[in-house]
C-alpha cells in the first residue's frame, strides 16, 4: 500500500510540475525571439508587450486548471480515506 502511495505521489508531482516547467521554457523562448526582433527593429515594444500579455493570460489559465485538478484529487482522496475508515 505504501509502494502504491509512493508511485501516486511521484506521478502527481510530474503531472503538476511539468506544466510549470513547460511554461517557464516557453517564456524564455518567447522572450528571446521577440526581444531579438525588437532589438533588430523588426517588432516594436508594443508587440513585445502584447505577446507577453497573451502568454501571461494563457499561463494563468493553465496553472489555474492544474490547481483545480489538484484540489479535486485531494478532495477525492480525503473522501476515499473516510470511506476506508468507516468500512473498518
Amino acid at each position: 500500500n505504501e509502494e502504491a502511495d509512493t508511485k501516486v505521489a511521484h506521478s502527481l508531482f510530474f503531472i503538476f510540475n511539468i506544466p510549470r516547467a513547460s511554461l517557464a521554457l516557453a517564456r524564455i523562448g518567447i522572450l528571446y525571439f521577440i526581444g531579438y526582433a525588437v532589438f533588430h527593429g523588426k517588432l516594436t515594444l508594443t508587440d513585445f508587450t502584447l505577446a507577453m500579455t497573451i502568454l501571461l493570460m494563457f499561463e494563468t489559465f493553465l496553472l489555474d486548471s492544474v490547481e483545480t485538478f489538484k484540489n479535486s484529487t485531494k478532495e477525492f482522496s480525503t473522501i476515499e480515506s473516510l470511506w476506508e475508515t468507516i468500512d473498518n
